[in-house]
Order: C-alpha cells, then structure tokens, then sequence
C-alpha cells in the first residue's frame, strides 16, 4: 500500500481509505514538515533520526503513488509538544548525508521554498491559505 497526503491537515489515505492515525487529536505543536529530503530516505530512516528528541506517533515519508519514489518531503508527529519543539532548534538538520528542512508542519514549509503549500499535491495553489 502507498500513502497519499494533501494538503496540510491529515488528510492521508491508505489504499484509498482515509486514515486519521492522531484520533482526531490536535497536532499542530507536535507535527512536523521535513523537506528537502534524499531520495533514498525512508520512513525508517526519518523515523530513527527524530526517535532521539522523544517518542515518535508517527513518521512518513511521502511517495508519488505510480513510482513509489520518494517526493523529497515527510512528516513526522511526536507524541509531546515538547519533543517536536527540540527537533525543530535545528531547521537544517543533516539525514541521509542531505541538508534537509523542517519546522512544524501547522506554519507550512519553509518560505524560501515558494508560495504557501506550491508544490504539494496535485494542485497548485497561489498564496494565501486556500
């Protein structure tokens, strides 16, 4: 099965069934973006590097459906608000042996990347929030 993410709520399908793996709990201090990410790395490999800021609820690295390739970005969500506020102290972090980006998922990706949610699934949005 694949995942599919859209936009920034967590809307994520599985096999073409909505999922809410947070059980409609707030996630909006406790998930973070990461971008920027090596084409190699894994759900794994994401995972093993932020389980060392505190328990990790869940981590995805997010795949283009048809080739399974990575799209370059995540999200991983931290059982405490806490634990998600270290991870982020580095903005930059190196995974993979890649400069990567994160910040929390709530204030979307990092400016200098473009315009608000550009680039994030299949629609394009023009700033603003929607």
């Amino acid at each position: 099965g694949g995942y599919e993410a859209s936009g920034w709520g967590d809307t994520v399908y599985v096999d073409g069934v909505l999922q809410d793996p947070h059980h409609g709990m707030d996630t909006s201090k406790t998930k973070l973006f990461v971008g920027g990410l090596a084409w190699q790395t894994t759900t794994e490999t994401l995972r093993a590097h932020f389980e060392r800021f505190g328990l990790i609820m869940e981590a995805v690295v997010i795949c283009d459906k048809p080739t399974g390739r990575s799209k370059g970005y995540g999200f991983v969500t931290f059982f405490e608000a806490k634990d998600a506020t270290r991870a982020v102290k580095n903005k930059t972090p190196s995974i993979d042996g890649r400069r990567a980006n994160c910040n929390l998922a709530a204030y979307g990706h990092a400016r200098r990347q473009g315009g608000f949610g550009e680039g994030f699934g299949k629609k394009k949005r023009m700033g603003g929030y929607g």
